[in-house]
């Protein structure tokens, strides 16, 4: 049976914007003007919130808390664009044809996980090589009677159904030709695991039994068998027969979550007075609402249930028609979209309980409220400032508000740019995947702390803990004797490092792949730190001069390009910065040499302040007005997903004013800014 697709939504109706969306800059300003009363405060409200879908992290988030089992949404999904520094702004979140199909398909997986019982005991099921799930080339084998032979080097493809994660035993039954001076050897491949190199003993008509033990994921998983050693002599020949596979498992059966927590009932075998259709809503009711986030009306449950009806009147069975109904709620635009009611024409009105949960969690958990927080909004009292701060306390103690260093620090503390970097091999022979895996989770991890300490902001420039492994240990000039493969905290004070700035993450992740780059750590501690973005370069702008292999460095090269007149003015705001960081090379090692010659850190900033080093940066930095701004400015673009206008610019004001008075902690900032009145009201279009 085809499975109906609820989803309707227009291809790009996610990117309709609320006024000034297309403004990034809008909300900065010079701190040091006296700012209105608040009474003299425009009217809150972020104007007409537009409609926008859940992003790739926000689904897969979703879906983990509501059924309790990974579907691989962000391995499915496409990225997501950043736009106004992250992901979540709604202007940037655009709906394609593939979005709709992948929600589609989706859709039919979560209602496979809910209606998948729990494994009591392993399963053995036997997969024929030639009924039509696997595949050989022709050119390299043959189907027959008996299974699948190769005759040549070549593989055969096909594909085992996994009903449920776990440790499974794969067992390969095969028989060779034995020509030659060799025994049959072929390569056997299941899913993602190492490929396991067999010997096929057998020969005709005793079929070889190889069996492999592995964690295999949920769904279906590729398997092939490649013939290593094929023999011809005109005389013999050596090939090799595959009749089937055989998969047993779970070997660990576990719970199934999803089943557990929403089938009430089995349609299959409903309760005593009850028929199949009444167990259906039975299993309905208390999930649509989790799913849809929102309360859910008597006619809306009858439409889904009679949709089950449907499917049994047409001879489908009650579990056909169950998984029908499943469907269509998780392919709804209900659950894949982001759905507020329509805003007063005119003026604010306080958001309607269960969307001010909804806000609220999607900025501090990137997923769906839980009981607790649907409780708050069902008694009414979530809107008083004093109860919102309180559940803002509840949720950031919660280990779901590690969403935050993905979806709030990765775009705009650069943590997910590291994914991206490639340092040269040859210039940085050091790096591998295990120092790029360890210099992200070092961020985090500092992040982490500052999102549950009661430091300011200002901790994240001068602080001077780091978090240290044996991969980063060389990095920092530390003895890697010393660590273990768990990050420790050290402090880094006599070493001169300080904070953000010197975290070799973020440091590799603003050079090039040969050479660091002033320019580019400069542009980005004043567009992320001081939202001060420099303007684009004119068209006609240069590179940096060629290395033409004399003795030089990249501070000298740069002092030639800002010569040109085209290039001056903006240089003058970014090379001091970038320049200040020229201690620390493209990995973030300390260095006292750019090739032959010494490192020259200092500068002089637009105001005249002179810089040396890192720790001077940091320093003048936090002490600059336009930071704890900026930051307040950040959390106020991702927690009201669009970029901030000129007429937000005194409620951000007001915001960093009450962070201030509790101490301006990031903690501070975050409740500073969700018990606003910008976000927990709605008005029209101003």
């Amino acid at each position: 049976m085809r499975p109906v697709i609820v989803v309707a939504v227009l291809l790009g109706a996610c990117a309709e914007t609320g006024p000034g969306d297309a403004t990034p800059k809008g909300g900065s300003s010079d701190t040091d003007v006296e700012r209105p009363a608040d009474t003299d405060l425009p009217e809150p409200g972020p104007g007409r919130v537009a409609l926008r879908r859940l992003t790739r992290s926000e689904l897969d988030r979703t879906v983990r808390d509501l059924l309790g089992v990974d579907l691989g949404v962000r391995s499915r999904f496409p990225d997501d664009d950043a736009t106004a520094g992250f992901e979540t702004v709604a202007s940037g979140l655009t709906i394609s044809p593939l979005h709709v199909e992948l929600w589609t398909a989706l859709a039919a997986d979560a209602a496979d996980a809910i209606l998948t019982p729990p494994f009591d005991a392993p399963v053995a099921r036997r997969v024929e090589v030639e009924d039509g799930a696997f595949s050989v080339g022709e050119d390299v084998g043959q189907v027959h009677s008996e299974g699948m032979r190769l005759w040549d080097v070549g593989t055969i493809d096909g594909s085992l159904q996994v009903p449920v994660e776990g440790r499974w035993r794969v067992t390969l039954r095969a028989i060779g030709n034995q020509g030659g001076d060799e025994v049959v050897r072929v390569r056997l491949s299941v899913g993602s695991a190492d490929p396991v190199e067999l010997q096929v003993q057998g020969v005709f008509p005793t079929w070889d039994a190889h069996t492999v033990e592995l964690r295999l994921p949920r769904g279906r998983v590729p398997v092939s068998v490649a013939f290593l050693n094929p023999f011809h002599d005109g005389k013999e020949e050596r090939t090799v027969d595959v009749d089937a596979f055989e998969l047993e498992g779970p070997l660990d059966p576990t719970p199934s979550p999803a089943w557990t927590r929403w089938m009430r009932c089995d349609p299959q075998a409903p309760p005593d007075g009850q028929d199949a259709v009444g167990c259906i809503a039975d299993v309905l009711t208390p999930l649509v609402p989790a799913a849809w986030r929102r309360p859910v009306d008597a006619a809306e449950l009858e439409a889904l249930a009679s949709l089950a009806a449907g499917v049994i009147d047409g001879g489908g069975t009650p579990t056909q028609a169950l998984a029908f109904a499943l469907r269509a709620v998780f392919a709804s635009p209900a659950f894949v979209l982001h759905v507020e009611p329509p805003p007063p024409a005119e003026g604010t009105a306080p958001l309607p309980p269960h969307v001010l949960a909804n806000r609220l969690a999607y900025v501090l958990w990137s997923s769906a409220p839980d009981a607790a927080l649907r409780a708050r909004a069902e008694a009414g009292t979530l809107d008083d400032p004093a109860v919102l701060a309180d559940e803002i306390r509840r949720m950031l103690a919660d280990p779901r508000a590690a969403a935050l260093a993905d979806d709030l620090a990765g775009p705009w503390l650069r943590i997910r740019a590291v994914d991206r970097i490639t340092p040269d091999p040859i210039t940085f022979p050091a790096f591998d995947e295990a120092m790029r895996a360890s210099m992200k989770a070092a961020m985090v991890r500092m992040f982490d702390d500052l999102l549950a300490s009661d430091e300011p902001v200002t901790t994240l420039l001068e602080g001077t803990d780091a978090w240290v492994d044996e991969v980063l240990a060389p990095l920092y000039d530390l003895p890697v004797d010393g660590f273990g493969p768990a990050l420790e905290p050290v402090d880094m004070a006599a070493q001169g490092r300080r904070g953000w700035l010197t975290q070799p993450g973020l440091l590799a992740a603003t050079s090039y792949p040969r050479r660091t780059s002033p320019v580019k750590r400069g542009v980005w501690v004043l567009t992320e730190l001081l939202c001060d973005a420099p303007d684009p370069p004119p068209p006609n702008v240069g590179a940096l001069p060629d290395d033409d292999g004399a003795p030089s460095t990249v501070r000298a090269r740069l002092e030639a390009h800002r010569a040109l007149p085209q290039c001056a003015a903006c240089h003058e705001d970014i090379d001091p910065i970038g320049l200040a960081l020229e201690a620390f090379d493209g990995l973030g090692r300390h260095r006292t040499h750019d090739g032959s010659l010494p490192v020259d850190t200092r500068g002089e900033l637009p105001d005249g302040t002179l810089v040396d080093g890192s720790g001077e940066l940091a320093a003048v930095l936090a002490q600059d007005d336009r930071f704890a701004r900026c930051v307040v400015e950040k959390v106020f673009t991702f927690a009201h997903r669009r970029a901030p206008t000129d007429e937000d610019g005194p409620w951000i004001d007001k915001a960093l004013a009450a962070a201030r008075a509790d101490g301006l902690s990031l903690r501070a900032v975050l409740t500073a800014v969700l018990t606003g009145e910008t976000f927990r009201r709605h008005g029209g279009a101003r």
